[in-house]
């Protein structure tokens, strides 16, 4: 399995490696940094026993444009099977630190990658997986990206009502099977479709692509399913919450209305 870690915050990099360094006969690692976190990262790896490849990326588009960037790198050493993390530490969210360890340890934990890799080998209907606790509604948690959701689902021949109905992995931490990556991917997103960083937590084509990840299993009719659950269909999570530091509310956004003004724009608004 390929693993494709973005390594932003070379702190909790070290972590992930490590949860890595007791499965590297199961793992390749794949990273990317931005260049003044090169050294730091290169640094970290030099106790991983494992095999790895380190790409510097510019930094842009969060974790989202350099997944997009090494993709191909993945693809072409044959691997089928993708897990990508990042060094997520979402500063403007109070629970952010809760958030990575347990989406981290779901997803890598050696117990968890051999469960996950032999449901991929069992069942070649299975698309996507990752933490339970993350997956939710695209309508519940749509956010400031609906314009840019509409317009990616418009461009994969994806209906509006599939677009209502479907969940992501909020974070955009999952295992996935590459060709259900691959119409993401085949979109050419490059470096100048995202704009340059600044502190942006929402509204972004990255946040946009965070909830079109599963958007190629539904195009192929694939399942979707959780760590938890490898046999069962995924099960939108109500209730997360995204906890804003220093305040005392969240960004949850739920229920019928929503529903219906996601349907209202995105028929009479997707570009034609």
């Amino acid at each position: 399995m390929a693993l494709i870690i973005h390594a932003y915050y070379p702190e909790e990099f070290s972590e992930i490696l490590n949860i890595v360094n007791e499965s590297v006969d199961l793992l390749k690692l794949f990273i990317t940094t931005p260049l003044e976190k090169e050294a730091t990262v290169l640094n970290a790896l030099t106790a991983f026993q494992g095999d790895y490849v380190v790409r510097v990326t510019e930094n842009r588009g969060r974790d989202v444009l350099p997944f997009l960037d090494i993709y191909p790198s993945v693809k072409s050493e044959g691997f089928d099977l993708v897990i990508k993390v990042h060094t997520k530490r979402s500063p403007h969210l109070r629970d952010g630190e809760s958030w990575r360890r347990e989406m981290i340890g779901a997803l890598l934990a050696r117990e968890a990658l051999l469960r996950m890799q032999a449901a991929f080998m069992n069942d070649r209907s299975l698309a996507v997986v990752g933490p339970e606790k993350q997956f939710v509604y695209i309508r519940d948690y749509i956010g400031g990206n609906s314009e840019d959701v509409g317009k990616l689902a418009k461009s994969l021949g994806i209906s509006d009502d599939q677009v209502t109905d479907a969940g992501f992995f909020a974070g955009t931490m999952f295992a996935a099977r590459a060709i259900a990556l691959d119409p993401i991917f085949n979109l050419g997103f490059t470096g100048n479709d995202f704009p340059d960083e600044a502190g942006q937590v929402d509204g972004t084509l990255a946040h946009a692509l965070e909830r079109a990840m599963t958007f190629g299993a539904l195009l192929l009719g694939m399942r979707v399913a959780t760590v938890e659950d490898l046999d069962g269909d995924a099960v939108p999570n109500k209730s997360l919450q995204f906890s804003l530091s220093g305040t005392g509310g969240a960004l949850r956004v739920t229920g019928r209305t929503l529903e219906r003004s996601v349907r209202l724009w995105l028929r009479g608004r997707m570009p034609k």
